[in-house]
């Protein structure tokens, strides 16, 4: 092939639109998945009253040592209290 037939090719090539289309389309994707995020953490992790759902994780661990840190049975409850996301 022609060297001057595929330089020629090559220098009528939009190469700034090649770059900047992917570019500006991801950019455009990450934007509107940002926006449904933020409408999915509004729609369930905020209660009608503007108020952040929180959840509770509640277990009970029982031991033979350390009773001074325990109840008089050996038993401890610990408990986390975090927001849903």
């Amino acid at each position: 092939m022609n060297h001057e037939i595929v330089s020629g090719i090559v220098n009528n090539l939009p190469i700034e639109k090649m770059v900047a289309a992917p570019l500006t389309a991801a950019i455009k994707a990450q934007s509107q998945m940002s926006m449904e995020m933020a409408k999915f953490i509004d729609n369930v992790g905020v209660d009608k009253d503007g108020n952040i759902r929180m959840v509770t994780f509640k277990y009970q661990e029982t031991t033979v040592t350390s009773p001074a840190v325990y109840d008089d049975n050996g038993v401890i409850t610990t408990q986390a209290t975090v927001h849903l996301f």
